[in-house]
């Protein structure tokens, strides 16, 4: 119990509270109808503002999280009026709620001026308390939510497939436009005169667009939102998003933690940058996949396995669990290598090989058998690059990465 009225006196459980939190609060109450001020706080940040099950934006959350803790100090029905409790929830709700002086609240409850200024300080130190148990509790709540999205993600191997970036970003625009016109943004889409081909996991990309879109319309409010696609060097792409006239400074409103991590995972960058005057500039940098595994096993642990083996590295691992999806994807998506497994249903390694050696598509992408059987002189008369046993040593998988870079540097 954070409050209560125990031999006329107020308790407050605020012992782990850091002492600097009561003058927030109290800074917070004065301000409780200053939306600017409200909008520009770091509170409204804070997971208990973020991780929301209504539509209200984090601002109206903060003011509502302050009134209710205000709400909170009122006495149960039947309580003696004069009690210290009674005070404190009188003198603070009649003065940051109602807005009333200090002097007007100490006539209106009958009491002294210096009485209601000790009454508002333990009102202002019980609100200060009932707020810091509800941040608490949300920051539990908010790192488990963190843990299993984090465990997602990190389970998470994107499926690249060339994908019309143009058109991705057009279908994102056109998801958030309810949204724009109930914020008043108005949304300019530059199509280019010829689509901007990537290779990227489609639904994870749509997502990330969205989401960024949607944070920028929500906590920025710009004026008008302008989208763009461009090519960049080496097979990469850019998305740039213009934000003119934003209303509050943006950044990890946007770029939430779910979503830096889904762009992470397709090696997608994400930064900031000031117009200069009162807008924002994002950029979204799509990689060229150049650096790109094929994984083609029927068993997805492998490739679980091998995406962790290549953390740090530029390298992505892109999963086939069967072989018509393995061919299917060599041809898109032309990756540096395919690592190969040879016991699986339908069609085995070895045909699958053949298949890629007789396809002038996808006959010169060197391919990693990767087996049980120790018949590496097998693997290489059928046109095998590299032969790795099973089950899987990481130096030797790394050593032959290496290996494909170094021949791949010298053909260069």
């Amino acid at each position: 119990m954070v409050v209560n009225d125990h031999n006329n006196g107020i308790e407050s459980d605020a012992d782990s509270m850091p002492a600097e939190f009561q003058d927030t609060v109290r800074e917070l109450l004065e301000h409780l109808y200053d939306l600017p001020f409200l909008q520009q706080h770091p509170l409204t940040r804070h997971p208990a503002m973020l991780l929301r099950q209504s539509g209200e934006a984090p601002t109206q959350l903060l003011r509502n999280a302050l009134l209710l803790s205000v709400e909170s100090l009122q006495p149960p029905e039947g309580h003696a009026l004069g009690s210290q409790l009674a005070r404190a929830y009188g003198v603070t709700s009649l003065h940051y709620i109602d807005g009333m002086t200090v002097h007007e609240a100490s006539h209106q409850l009958g009491i002294s001026l210096r009485q209601a200024y000790r009454d508002l300080q333990r009102g202002v130190e019980s609100v200060a308390s009932l707020m810091w148990e509800r941040l608490q509790a949300a920051n539990a709540v908010a790192q488990t939510a963190e843990a299993a999205v984090s465990d997602d993600v990190e389970r998470l191997l994107p499926r690249p497939v060339t994908t019309d970036l143009t058109a991705l970003c057009d279908k994102a625009i056109r998801a958030i436009g309810p949204l724009a016109a109930q914020k008043s943004v108005a949304l300019v889409f530059e199509q280019p005169s010829t689509p901007v081909m990537v290779a990227t996991d489609r639904p994870v990309a749509q997502q990330i667009l969205v989401h960024v879109l949607s944070g920028l319309i929500q906590h920025g409010q710009p004026q008008q939102l302008t989208m763009r696609v461009d090519p960049a060097p080496l097979g990469a792409a850019l998305v740039t998003i213009a934000c003119t006239n934003v209303r509050s400074v943006l950044g990890g409103d946007v770029r939430n933690d779910v979503t830096q991590q889904l762009a992470t995972k397709l090696g997608w960058m994400i930064e900031f940058v000031d117009d200069g005057t009162s807008g924002q500039i994002v950029r979204l940098l799509l990689p060229s996949g150049s650096r790109m595994l094929l994984v083609i096993d029927d068993n997805i642990a492998l490739a679980d396995l091998l995406d962790r083996y290549l953390d740090g590295t530029d390298y992505r691992v892109v999963a086939a669990a069967n072989p018509a999806d393995g061919l299917r994807l060599s041809q898109e998506l032309k990756p540096e290598a395919v690592l190969l497994d040879v016991m699986m249903p339908d069609i085995d390694g070895w045909e699958v090989l053949q298949r890629m050696r007789n396809n002038p598509v996808t006959a010169d992408i060197p391919v990693i058998i990767c087996t049980v059987f120790n018949d590496s002189e097998l693997a290489y008369s059928l046109g095998a690059s590299y032969f790795l046993p099973k089950p899987v040593v990481r130096a030797d998988f790394l050593g032959i990465l290496r290996s494909l870079q170094s021949k791949t540097r010298n053909v260069r």
